[in-house]
């Protein structure tokens, strides 16, 4: 880990500012709005949305704002490996 964020403003700053390999961000802490932020600065960062509601309108809005990647927040360590594509 390179950095920890408490809201949006400093999720995208941080990004910009480290072009981390990965961002894990929570799509109801305006995660849509910084995703899209990253992504137009920093694209080569993969952005994985999480959430504790595994609802079809979050993933749409992850992929919708450009997230590489929507996971719940129960998901085992063996998924999100690879999703970031650390199998």
């Amino acid at each position: 880990m390179v950095g920890e964020a408490a809201d949006a403003e400093e999720v995208v700053r941080l990004a910009r500012q480290l072009e981390p390999d990965v961002v894990l961000m929570d799509i109801d802490l305006h995660g849509t709005d910084a995703t899209l932020h990253i992504k137009a600065h920093v694209p080569e960062t993969k952005v994985i949305m999480v959430s504790v509601i595994n609802g079809e309108t979050y993933r749409k809005a992850a992929a919708k704002c450009g997230a590489d990647a929507f996971l719940t927040k129960s998901a085992q360590i063996s998924e999100l490996l690879s999703v970031i594509g650390w199998e």
